[in-house]
């Protein structure tokens, strides 16, 4: 079982560091492979919407920096997790730019699901969802926002189940740890 943790947190921020400690820590325990991505240290660029990885490379972006292996990370994965501050409800900016990138993941032809449109799928399967979000304190209404950007970004990336979560910078390490398997146990990725 393997697992790619997309880290979009800003440098210096100890609550999502303790989360993505406890996070690698609790999935290596329970047999997973995991391989983490500090996505401020790696040079990704802004999908430059060029689609080339539809028409002249299928399945694969035309970039040459570090973004370009990020699809493929996500799609040989059985577990991807995004952690990332939430910023007005949204991810951060380095998280948005590594998911605008895995856009070769997916056909460039249209079927309508569930009654609404979206791309085709590209393989025949995806790995699970988790969000888990980082905020200083609760805000329901922020933390709703970024529920609804979850389950949308699982409905078009193909999760088969999906999940979101948050931590706080308010909670000490074992309520982060507390926390963190919560989330995990929702989508039967640890018991």
């Amino acid at each position: 079982m393997r697992a790619v943790v997309l880290d979009g947190s800003r440098q210096g921020d100890q609550t999502s560091r303790t989360a993505r400690e406890v996070l690698e820590e609790q999935l290596k325990e329970n047999g997973w492979t995991v391989r983490s991505l500090l996505l401020r240290d790696m040079d990704i660029s802004p999908c430059d919407g060029c689609l080339r990885c539809w028409t002249e490379h299928p399945g694969l972006c035309p970039g040459t920096d570090q973004g370009r292996m990020i699809p493929g990370l996500y799609i040989t994965s059985d577990l991807a997790v995004f952690l990332s501050p939430v910023t007005f409800g949204g991810y951060s900016y380095q998280l948005k730019k590594a998911l605008d990138r895995m856009l070769p993941n997916l056909l460039p032809f249209f079927g309508k699901f569930g009654g609404e449109i979206h791309h085709k799928k590209r393989y025949d399967a995806y790995p699970k969802l988790i969000a888990i979000g980082v905020l200083q304190k609760p805000i329901q209404s922020v933390e709703m926002i970024f529920r609804v950007l979850v389950h949308r970004n699982a409905i078009n990336f193909y999760a088969p189940a999906h999940t979101a979560g948050f931590v706080y910078g308010t909670e000490d390490s074992d309520t982060i740890r507390l926390g963190v398997r919560t989330i995990l146990s929702r989508v039967g990725v640890i018991a």
